[in-house]
C-alpha cells in the first residue's frame, strides 16, 4: 500500500486511490482530473469508482479508459454495479457484456437528462421565465456604474465597486458592455 502524502484528494474527486485510499466525490472536477488521477496510479493500484457513469460519458470512453487502466496493471472496482476488473487478467465474456449494457444505460440516462432539461429550459424561455441566477437592484447596479463611471476621482477599482454596491463585477463589465454598444 503507497501512502498519499502532498496530494490534493480534492482533485481526484469521484476516486478512491489505491485500496485504503478514500478521496470525496464531486462528478463535476474536469477531465483534466481523471487524467491526472489516472497518471498518478501505478502499477497494483486499485481505483474505485462509485458508481459506472462517474468515471466516463459514454460507452466508448469508459472501454478506452478501463483498457489504458488495464495495460497500465491498475485494477479497477465499481462499488454500486460490484464489478471487478483486474489488471492483466482477461474478463470473461460475460462480465465485458454485463459491463458494456451497464455503460450504456449509464450513457442513455445521461442523454436523457441533458434532453430534459435542455427542453424545460426552453420551455421556461418561451414563457417568459428569468434563467440564471436572480437579477440585482437597478439602484445597485446605477450606483455602481456611476461609481465606475468617477474611478478617476474615487480611485476605487472594479473589486472594491463590487464590495461596496453587492453588484458582481460580471454584472458591472456587462452593463457597461450593453451601454458601449
Amino acid at each position: 500500500m503507497r501512502l498519499l502524502k502532498n496530494v490534493n484528494l480534492f482533485k481526484f474527486q469521484p476516486f478512491i486511490l489505491s485500496l485504503y485510499s478514500a478521496v470525496v466525490a464531486n462528478v463535476f472536477y474536469y477531465r483534466n482530473e481523471l487524467k491526472q488521477a489516472i497518471e498518478f496510479l501505478e502499477e497494483g493500484d486499485t481505483l474505485i469508482v462509485t458508481k459506472i457513469d462517474r468515471l466516463a460519458r459514454s460507452i466508448g470512453d469508459l472501454n478506452n479508459i478501463i483498457n489504458e487502466l488495464k495495460d497500465k496493471g491498475v485494477n479497477v472496482k465499481f462499488i454500486k454495479e460490484n464489478m471487478f476488473f483486474e489488471a492483466k487478467v482477461k474478463d470473461g465474456s460475460l462480465q465485458t457484456l454485463l459491463f458494456n449494457i451497464l455503460g450504456s444505460f449509464a450513457q442513455f440516462e445521461r442523454d436523457l437528462i441533458v434532453e430534459r432539461t435542455g427542453e424545460g429550459r426552453e420551455r421556461a424561455k418561451k414563457q417568459g421565465k428569468h434563467m440564471g441566477r436572480p437579477a440585482k437592484n437597478a439602484k445597485d447596479i446605477e450606483k455602481a456604474l456611476k461609481l465606475y463611471d468617477d474611478r478617476e476621482s474615487n480611485g476605487l477599482s472594479v473589486n472594491d465597486i463590487a464590495k461596496m454596491t453587492g453588484v458582481p463585477r460580471s454584472t458591472i463589465y456587462a452593463e457597461l458592455k450593453k451601454i458601449k454598444g
